[in-house]
């Protein structure tokens, strides 16, 4: 019955709406560059978020403009209700479906590239069998179960993408699938690894990293690297033996120091307690040197860093 009304002629210009879709697309580059440089920790999440929203148009668009064909197809050739339905596809296909396409390549393609993998993301998943990395077989199962849970205990927390699959998956499991993995992983056969020789860094180096760590590490993590408790929980992790410092390669640490640490929030860890990012205020000298005092320092002995390990993330 709606096909019986009649339509006043519009007007035939595409190109209006071209430059419309143009300068829309123009607008979501500035915003991401904004929110790269305001909030360069979240500036992947949001990518995504305007990743999904382009799918969302982009398939609206392609489900909606067979629809105006048909309606198109019961139009007069020639009638002002078909040259309507002209400009009402033209407007869409140039105005949302062209732009949301663009816009869902681009940055799937560079969500796949930045950040698909924990290895593109620059981060290392260290071994689960090694002890010395991420093997937890001098763990309780308590705390193996706890921790897939929760995201964190007094032996550390979950940073990076790790701390994305505890928000995302791992906190809920139930409570005997959370044991039977943590039995698994206690189980793994041990393959210990020999550290790298160790070998002190620079004396000029290690001074320039104690400054830095006084001047905004030595608040949280403590003097000693003891770590920091509040209200009688653990807040800030201890730096001194830690694992995830002392690994042989320092990309962990320094995608930490770099973009900030942030335990996920979970139901059993509601408000973790977080590192600001210190890619904006250290230089690669100053970034290099405290990684390298908390990697030799308090008992730790592991490989110093270098600045070029830093220009490394950048």
């Amino acid at each position: 019955e709606g096909n019986d009304v009649s339509v006043a002629p519009a007007p035939m210009g595409g190109r209006g709406a071209a430059w419309r879709a143009g300068a829309g697309l123009f607008a979501g580059v500035v915003v991401l560059a904004l929110l790269y440089f305001l909030v360069p920790v979240r500036f992947y999440a949001w990518v995504k978020a305007f990743h999904v929203i382009a799918v969302i148009a982009w398939m609206a668009g392609m489900l909606y403009l067979p629809r105006l064909f048909v309606y198109h197809c019961d139009a007069a050739s020639g009638s002002a209700q078909s040259e309507t339905f002209k400009v009402m596809e033209r407007r869409l296909l140039r105005g949302i479906i062209n732009p949301a396409m663009i816009a869902t390549w681009a940055l799937g393609l560079w969500l796949v590239w930045r950040g698909g993998w924990v290895g593109v993301q620059g981060w290392i998943a260290p071994s689960l069998a090694d002890p010395r990395a991420a093997g937890v077989q001098d763990w309780s199962e308590d705390e193996v179960a706890h921790w897939l849970r929760a995201g964190w205990s007094p032996r550390g927390a979950a940073l990076g993408p790790m701390a994305d699959v505890v928000a995302e998956s791992l906190q809920h499991l139930s409570e005997a699938d959370a044991r039977a993995i943590a039995v698994y992983l206690r189980g793994l056969p041990r393959e210990a690894t020999t550290p790298a020789e160790f070998k002190p860094a620079p004396p000029a180096q290690l001074d320039l990293g104690r400054q830095v760590y006084a001047k905004h590490c030595a608040d949280c993590h403590g003097d000693r690297g003891q770590g920091r408790r509040i209200d009688g929980q653990p807040a800030y992790p201890p730096l001194a033996g830690n694992r995830a410092v002392t690994l042989d390669a320092p990309q962990n640490l320094l995608q930490t120091l770099a973009d900030g640490g942030y335990a996920p929030t979970t139901a059993a860890h509601p408000r973790p307690y977080g590192m600001p990012p210190w890619r904006q205020v250290l230089s690669e000298e100053e970034m290099a040197a405290v990684a390298t005092v908390i990697r030799q320092s308090w008992g730790n002995q592991a490989p110093g860093v270098t600045a070029q390990d830093v220009l490394r993330l950048r």
